[in-house]
């Protein structure tokens, strides 16, 4: 919850789950392997 409690449901109260939305984009399709590679090691490189 937004206050940081949580709160329990039984399984067979859910109708329905939708994923979170991020703003961060598929990676994959806009990079190649070498490229994604590249730029993780340089984030990893930040200190």
């Amino acid at each position: 919850m937004a206050d940081g409690s949580t709160q329990s449901l039984a399984a067979d109260e859910v109708v329905s789950h939708t994923d979170p939305i991020s703003s961060m984009p598929p990676m994959g399709y806009l990079l190649t392997k070498r490229e994604l590679r590249d730029v993780v090691e340089f984030l990893s490189s930040l200190k």
